[in-house]
């Protein structure tokens, strides 16, 4: 019983690692997408007047608010996946099990990949 509270232990430990990188990197990207839209945005305001006057005041903000929003969802779901598909790129080493990567009869893998 407590060979199996390990393994979900460190199978936890292992998930908390993966979701923190996958944060800081969203974090990170998305902060600055939302300053470059945001710096863009301003200055496409104060040099262009056609943008300034059909923009309304919700478009200009929401640019740099959706772009920050997008780059972090998509920086956290490729990071996530990345680093639980490749852990050796993201220094998981340790985390990573040895042994056979599955079990499957080959004909079942076959369909399974159609």
């Amino acid at each position: 019983m407590s060979l199996l509270k390990e393994e979900e232990r460190k199978r936890d430990i292992r998930k908390d690692r993966v979701k923190s990188l996958a944060m800081g990197e969203a974090i990170k990207y998305s902060v600055g997408a939302t300053a470059a839209i945001g710096a863009a945005t301003v200055l496409a305001t104060l040099k262009s007047k056609n943008f300034s006057r059909f923009a309304s005041i919700s478009a200009k903000m929401s640019f740099p608010v959706m772009a920050g929003l997008g780059t972090f969802a998509y920086k956290y779901e490729m990071v996530q996946y990345n680093a639980l598909t490749y852990p050796e790129r993201w220094g998981l080493e340790e985390y990573v099990e040895k042994g056979t990567i599955t079990n499957i009869p080959i004909h079942h893998r076959t369909m399974n990949f159609l």
